[in-house]
């Protein structure tokens, strides 16, 4: 397909990013990935493509789309659940257990976004003492995109209902959050479960401790 590019004033316009802020994106991007901009005439030119990840539903901020650009190729060498990590979080005695199916197709790149906002929301909220674990698996019968698991975990056992009201507050934005489901929670909480992808979506997972 043709890679079509568009001046910043309509990228201003369709994605609402300030020019200043764009400005400051498009000399980041040229470092790492020169094919998203064009110069012509000492004019910048910013790919369609790139357009899709700023507008709603997703909306992600310049600063996480950076973040991943600038972590594309260690994200690559991440190919399975190593040995230390799975130990470790199948010691931790998680306290909820939650699925999360999206109405729209979201691919995995959007769903680990969904879980930076949830990590910055419950870090302003609460502090430090939560640990999340979350996967990212396929959805079956025929729809496109993926969905996730999580397990949560709090020092401070007080502030787990409000927790939960924040996640599924968040979730049902942009989809269906269901937390404490018992037909999972069985050996290791439920652990095997929702670890059963992780060698398959190799940049579906992440360790979040705030």
């Amino acid at each position: 397909m043709e890679n079509l590019y568009v001046s910043i004033d309509d990228f201003v316009i369709d994605t609402l990013i300030s020019e200043s802020t764009l400005r400051k994106f498009i000399k980041e991007v040229l470092r790492y990935k020169t094919d998203l901009i064009r110069k012509i005439k000492s004019k910048y030119y910013i790919s369609k493509k790139l357009i899709n990840y700023f507008k709603y539903p997703y909306k992600m901020s310049v600063s996480y789309y950076l973040y991943l650009l600038r972590n594309k190729d260690k994200k690559r060498k991440k190919v399975s659940l190593s040995t230390s990590l799975k130990e470790y979080i199948y010691n931790v005695k998680w306290d909820l257990f939650g699925h999360i199916s999206y109405e729209p197709d979201l691919s995995i790149v959007d769903c680990m976004f969904q879980f930076y906002n949830v990590e910055k929301i419950l870090r302003k909220e609460f502090g430090s003492g939560i640990k999340l674990f979350y996967t990212t698996e396929r959805n079956k019968g025929g729809r496109r995109g993926f969905h996730n698991h999580f397990v949560l975990f709090s020092t401070d056992k007080s502030i787990l209902g409000s927790i939960k009201i924040i996640i599924d507050s968040y979730f049902r934005k942009h989809g269906l959050s269901l937390t404490d489901i018992e037909r999972y929670i069985g050996k290791y909480q439920g652990l095997d479960y929702i670890t059963k992808e992780v060698n398959i979506q190799k940049d579906g997972y992440d360790l979040i401790i705030t």
